[in-house]
C-alpha cells in the first residue's frame, strides 16, 4: 500500500462518520503508530564506509538514518566484501562520545583508505508520500495500530464533551465514548497479535549475551550500551 491506500485504510477502520478526527490529527497517528511499529521490528540499513586510516568513524557523518537513544549496531563485517565474510567481535568496538559527536571506535584496528566497513544499524521505519519501509505482510497490522490510536482519542473526545446533566445527547456521547474505547483495544489487539505480542511488550532490537563491563572514562559499548540493560 502507498500513503494514501493507508490513511484510507485507517478512515474505513476507523470509521469516524461525524468528521469529529481531523486528516491532521488522523496522519500524525500513522505517524505515532510507525514509531510504535518501529519499536517491535526495526528497520535495518546496511552502510559502506571507506576507511581513513583511523579508528574512529563519525556517526551523524556516516549513519544517516541513526537515531540517539534508537538505533544500535547489529553487526559490523571489516573488511567487507570477503568471500568468507568476517565481523568485527562486539567487544572490539564502542560507541564513543566526543564533544562534536558520537563515532564507531576500532579498539583493535585503523581501517586503511583500501579496506571497507560495512555497518548494519537498526532505525525508525519510513512512511510519507514518496517512501514506505514497512514490509507489505505488516502494513494492514500498521493501519490496526494507528486505527487504535485514532478510536482512543475519540473516545476521550465524546467522554470530554458529555453533559453532566441526563440528557439524550449526553447518553449517546457517552455510548460512542465506550464504543470508540472498545474499538480501539480490539485494534490495538489485532496488532499485537499479529506481530506475536503480549500487550505491554517491546522486543528488543537485538538480542546478545551482556556481559556489564565498563570501559575507562564511562565509555560505552557499541552493540550494547548500558542503558539497553
Amino acid at each position: 500500500m502507498n500513503y494514501a491506500q493507508i490513511k484510507d485504510k485507517v478512515d474505513q477502520t476507523v470509521k469516524d462518520m461525524a468528521g469529529s478526527l481531523g486528516p491532521t490529527e488522523r496522519d500524525n497517528f500513522i505517524q505515532e503508530a510507525v514509531k510504535i511499529y518501529s519499536k517491535h521490528r526495526p528497520r535495518e540499513v546496511v552502510k559502506d564506509i571507506t576507511g581513513a586510516g583511523t579508528y574512529d568513524y563519525s556517526i551523524a557523518t556516516n549513519l544517516a538514518s541513526w537515531i540517539e537513544d534508537f538505533s544500535i549496531v547489529k553487526s559490523i563485517e571489516y573488511p567487507a566484501d570477503q568471500r568468507d565474510p568476517q565481523y568485527v567481535d562486539e567487544d572490539d568496538t564502542l560507541i564513543y562520545r566526543k564533544e562534536s559527536d558520537l563515532f564507531i571506535r576500532f579498539l583493535l584496528d585503523s581501517p586503511s583508505a583500501s579496506q571497507k566497513i560495512r555497518v548494519t544499524y537498526t532505525a525508525l521505519h519510513l512512511l510519507s508520500e514518496t517512501q514506505c519501509t514497512i514490509p507489505l505482510g505488516d502494513q494492514d497490522a500498521l493501519c490496526n495500530m494507528a486505527a487504535s490510536l485514532c478510536s482512543q482519542a475519540l473516545a476521550s473526545y465524546y467522554a470530554q464533551t458529555s453533559d453532566s446533566t441526563i440528557t439524550a445527547d449526553s447518553v449517546d456521547h457517552r455510548s460512542k465514548s465506550q464504543e470508540y474505547n472498545s474499538r480501539a483495544k480490539d485494534q490495538k489487539k489485532l496488532y499485537m497479535d499479529h506481530l506475536g505480542l503480549k500487550d505491554g511488550d517491546v522486543a528488543p532490537a537485538s538480542v546478545r549475551k551482556v556481559v556489564d563491563v565498563t570501559y575507562p572514562g564511562g565509555a560505552d559499548r557499541l552493540t550494547h550500551p548500558r542503558k539497553n540493560r
